[in-house]
């Protein structure tokens, strides 16, 4: 796929729990206006692989070094998975990339605006 035409673009994302790999090398292109849905049975990583591109992964989840996430933010493509943290959260996560939870039914609560869900605290 040509290196324009991309929004995001994942190469080789792995995630180690414990040191042990449960997503190896994934790939995957997204264009801008694609919408795509990550379908598979309970415990294959979708929810994994979400929460490794948002930086949300529990303090015993690494990626691997070799992994990367490419991100278009106006003309420029940012290497997200390795950007410093504190500009990854103020930058990227929620305001560009964001997730809608699996069990979206029972994880929203009806009486507040969705974005608000996703309100960094």
């Amino acid at each position: 796929m040509n290196k324009l035409s991309y929004l995001i673009r994942i190469q080789n994302l792995s995630v180690l729990y414990s040191g042990i790999k449960v997503l190896n090398n994934v790939s995957l292109d997204v264009t801008q206006g694609e919408t795509i849905a990550l379908v598979g049975e309970s415990g294959c990583g979708k929810t994994t692989l979400a929460n490794a591109i948002l930086r949300i992964l529990p303090e015993i989840a690494s990626v691997d070094n070799n992994s990367k996430v490419l991100y278009k933010l106006g003309n420029n493509y940012l290497e997200i998975i390795h950007l410093p943290h504190t500009l990854f959260r103020t930058q990227i996560r929620w305001k560009e990339i964001s997730m809608v939870p699996q069990s979206a039914l029972n994880a929203l609560n009806p009486t507040i605006k969705v974005k608000d869900h996703f309100i960094e605290t």
